[in-house]
């Protein structure tokens, strides 16, 4: 379909030389799976939290999204400013351009901002969902801020904060100056804070990453650039080198007593 076709949910607005995003009600992206999957969720005890974004009405979908705008602004959490809700739409200052767009000598220093504001949703309950870097964005002033809390939700369980800093750590691949080092300096740092009950999850991305690396790998020989399938090869040697410093510091501390 045409993008000249297809319906649009969001809107620049511009007033007095300031920049506000208006946002409608969204498409309903439910189908037969989704809805399956969530009411499999709900009835499941203690995966509730794993219910689907994507399998929730358009109005189901859209409150939740305020819900999560007002509570990170009531927080103090790096999202866009709330300055208008109404029942199908709201409104949001405009926060900036994303950082992979930004001058590349600048990555760092900013990918490492957006860690500490990530590490700060964390520490507040609060999963954004789908971290990319496109909806990470920086302000003149060099504020990061995060957007589009569609998937977002409240929770503390551990594996959804593993989750959502893997993910992070996946598409920030498109930051081209940011070092490996730099990266497992980040998660070192978001371990050390949040790591308790992570290991299960740990494993598990550890083990499909390594059974269906073969994938990734075909994929490059065949089409010789593909940046998910690099993103993902990358992220599982980040993890080797991850799991190589914690034995490491394990022994260190081990060795000390």
């Amino acid at each position: 379909m045409s993008n000249n076709h297809r319906k649009v949910f969001v809107y620049m607005l511009e007033q007095y030389n300031s920049t506000y995003w208006l946002k409608k009600c969204g498409e309903d992206k439910r189908n037969a799976i989704n809805r399956l999957i969530n009411f499999y969720l709900r009835h499941k005890k203690n995966r509730s939290h794993l219910v689907l974004t994507s399998g929730l009405s358009p109005k189901e979908r859209f409150k939740k999204e305020v819900t999560l705008l007002d509570y990170a602004n009531k927080h103090g959490l790096s999202t866009p400013d709330l300055i208008f809700k109404g029942r199908s739409f709201f409104i949001t200052k405009n926060a900036g351009e994303p950082i992979h767009r930004q001058d590349e000598k600048r990555h760092t220093g900013l990918f490492m901002k957006a860690t500490d504001v990530l590490c700060d949703f964390h520490r507040h309950n609060m999963i954004h969902g789908r971290p990319a870097m496109r909806d990470i964005v920086v302000n003149e002033e060099g504020k990061v801020t995060f957007l589009d809390l569609e998937e977002a939700r409240i929770s503390s369980n551990p594996t959804l904060r593993t989750r959502d800093f893997l993910l992070f750590l996946l598409d920030s691949y498109r930051l081209k100056q940011v070092s490996d080092e730099t990266r497992l300096r980040a998660l070192l740092h978001w371990y050390q804070e949040f790591g308790q009950g992570t290991e299960k999850a740990f494993r598990l991305t550890e083990t499909v990453l390594n059974r269906f690396c073969w994938i990734a790998k075909l994929v490059l020989m065949v089409r010789k650039k593909n940046r998910l399938s690099e993103q993902l090869l990358a992220l599982r040697q980040l993890l080797k080198s991850f799991e190589q410093e914690k034995h490491r510091l394990a022994t260190h501390i081990a060795l000390d007593h």
